[in-house]
């Protein structure tokens, strides 16, 4: 009996960030012309597009919440989510998406570089469905874990700022993937 109930805790947790990232992607795609258009006129390619014409043709991908580590070492999920802009299916610039009141607003545009880094991470794991960034140092992890329930399971894959600064730290190459508790080990 324990496990069919553990079997259900886990497929509603699924279809409530399944259905969480479709309300966010809905909001989020009509708003996509608009906010895009923000980027000032002649930084289009520190951005990622050739053009403002590109604009038009871009859709979004699938949102990636965002998790911090607070000062208790604990993983905290937040309100934000980034969301890859994509243009022919490939990964331009991000979004980063914020829940104000009931609605979802776009609160930043950037990540040119780590779109592209997502888009090999998920061409190798299938999705991201968690991204967690350290603001000292400033690294960034993603996790394709459906969950962070059983946090000492979930792995973390290493952005390329992560696995430039462990490398340093360790004075040698470090993991593709890492856990907490290896990462806080790693950063004391």
């Amino acid at each position: 009996m324990k496990h069919f109930f553990l079997v259900v805790v886990f497929v509603a947790n699924i279809i409530n960030a399944q259905s969480i990232n479709d309300e966010i992607s809905n909001d989020i795609k009509s708003k996509i012309l608009i906010n895009l258009s923000k980027i000032p006129v002649g930084s289009e390619k520190l951005y990622g597009f050739d053009s403002r014409e590109d604009f038009k043709n871009c859709t979004i991908g699938t949102p990636i919440k965002i998790v911090l580590l607070n000062d208790n070492n604990i993983l905290i999920e937040q309100e934000q989510w980034r969301i890859p802009v994509k243009l022919n299916g490939n990964n331009k610039t991000l979004f980063t998406v914020q829940k104000i009141d009931d609605t979802y607003e776009i609160v930043d545009i950037g990540g040119n570089d780590l779109s592209k880094e997502l888009q090999v991470i998920e061409s190798k794991n299938s999705s991201v469905n968690y991204f967690l960034r350290l603001y000292n140092p400033k690294i960034d992890f993603v996790s394709n874990a459906l969950n962070l329930k059983d946090l000492a399971n979930v792995r973390f894959f290493l952005m390329e700022s992560a696995q430039l600064f462990l490398e340093a730290k360790q004075k040698n190459r470090v993991t593709t993937t890492i856990t907490i508790s290896e990462l806080l080990n790693l950063i004391k």
